[in-house]
């Protein structure tokens, strides 16, 4: 691959205190496969930590998930 190996995708302004999504590639005999890394911190304090737990991280995740399911279609 001799392309970069990586880029990211990191939020300014929004709703999360801090949002950042890391893309990693990598050869492989079968082709290329991808690699995401996210890290995100919200707002409000204990209050948004409870959140988070609860529903924005299942969120989150849920977005992933359907990504790769996507991805898997189309490669």
């Amino acid at each position: 691959m001799t392309r970069p190996g990586h880029f990211t995708d990191e939020m300014i302004n929004g709703d999360f205190k801090s949002f950042r999504h890391e893309h990693h590639f990598k050869s492989t005999p079968e082709g290329v496969e991808m690699t995401d890394v996210v890290k995100w911190r919200v707002p409000f304090g204990i209050f948004g930590d409870a959140m988070n737990w609860i529903l924005i991280r299942k969120k989150v995740e849920g977005i992933f998930k359907l990504r790769k399911n996507r991805l898997g279609k189309c490669f």
